[in-house]
């Protein structure tokens, strides 16, 4: 799903590039997706509280909350 001007890049530049599109600012973009990290941050802990399988949680990690998801610029282009 593309949400901003970098298409479908995962991270916070790409969130913020245009939310405009959504009727909000940088600030109330920014506020919105902090609050959603404050639930998606204990992922693991909340799987592993409902006992899901530790090798099903380590396939889930590759995919939920990134390092680059964090980025706030984008890479230069090689």
């Amino acid at each position: 799903m593309e949400a901003g001007r970098f298409g479908r890049v995962a991270s916070l530049y790409n969130l913020l590039s245009d939310c405009g599109a959504f009727g909000l600012s940088t600030q109330e973009a920014q506020a919105l997706i902090d609050s959603m990290l404050g639930v998606v941050k204990g992922w693991r802990e909340f799987f592993v509280s409902h006992n899901v399988e530790i090798r099903s949680i380590d396939m889930l990690e590759q995919a939920i909350l990134l390092d680059c998801f964090y980025r706030t610029e984008p890479v230069e282009a090689l």
